[in-house]
């Protein structure tokens, strides 16, 4: 619990800093026209870059483990990419951090609007336009889905034509027991994914991206991120694999098109939720 409590404190007096940085900059940008916001935002982006390389480094120096990884992605600092992630927790985040680090351009999230209330996160995800979306119930699910794919649209072209990493979580929310029975999930280990961000994203960056970065994250259920601060994560277990854009994808319309990326969205749950089920037996096996 102290080195929790110790490493949260760096983090939030070093965070201070950094984002007054990226206030400084970035303000007297929001009374320009959208094109040079998105032309003049290399200042915040490289705040961004500063936050990054001093949390993950704060992360190493506590003493709190790098992922067990398997396989690689040689990502470019100046390369376009589709990240697509299993969603576990908050964690999940850092995690990905600790992954990538700088070696990966900035990563923008499809976030929810629920996310604008946490301090400094907030702020920042919406200076940065950060595609967000918006919890649905199923009476309201039609239209909100319109208004969502408008919102990462939207989102997608500020992207600009700048380096950039899209973090995509399919699932749409957290995974827990819970969860995976009440949406009668088919897999052990996942929630089913959800092709429309995926879908809509596709449409608007095929012609910029560099390829698809598909991650698989391990870890125990209802981890915290103070769990994690503590160094109580356990284990956790990381799977990276790149591939270029397949070119099915690049041409998706109507009802045809959404049923092919669910298709090969499927396949890739399908092999994501053997590898889960693999370190599940792995760990099983150790006690």
């Amino acid at each position: 619990m102290i080195r929790g409590a110790i490493v949260f404190t760096i983090l939030f007096l070093g965070t201070i800093p950094i984002f007054l940085l990226f206030m400084m900059f970035g303000l007297p940008i929001l009374l320009l026209p959208e094109p040079a916001r998105v032309a003049l935002r290399g200042p915040q982006l490289l705040c961004g870059r500063i936050w990054i390389l001093f949390s993950t480094g704060v992360l190493r120096l506590s003493g709190i483990p790098q992922p067990l990884l398997e396989g690689e992605a040689s990502l470019r600092a100046d390369g376009r990419y589709l990240l697509l992630c299993n969603h576990r927790s908050w964690t999940d985040i850092m995690v990905l951090l600790q992954l990538f680090g700088p070696r990966m351009p900035f990563p923008r999230f499809i976030a929810k609007r629920e996310m604008l209330w946490v301090p400094f996160i907030g702020l920042a995800i919406w200076m940065l336009d950060f595609p967000l979306v918006r919890r649905s119930t199923r009476q309201d699910a039609a239209a909100r889905s319109i208004r969502d794919r408008e919102a990462v649209a939207r989102g997608c072209r500020r992207l600009g034509s700048g380096p950039f990493t899209l973090v995509i979580f399919p699932e749409g929310t957290r995974f827990t027991a819970a969860k995976k029975s009440s949406l009668q999930s088919p897999f052990a280990q996942l929630l089913p994914p959800r092709p429309g961000g995926l879908g809509v994203a596709l449409e608007h960056l095929d012609t910029r991206l560099d390829g698809i970065v598909d991650v698989t994250l391990g870890y125990r259920e209802r981890l915290s991120y103070w769990d994690f601060l503590c160094g109580r994560a356990g284990t956790v277990r990381a799977h990276v694999e790149q591939f270029p854009v397949p070119p099915h994808l690049l041409s998706l319309e109507g009802e045809q098109g959404r049923s092919l990326l669910q298709e090969w969205l499927g396949e890739v749950w399908q092999a994501k939720d053997r590898r889960l089920q693999r370190w599940q037996e792995e760990a099983d096996a150790c006690l």
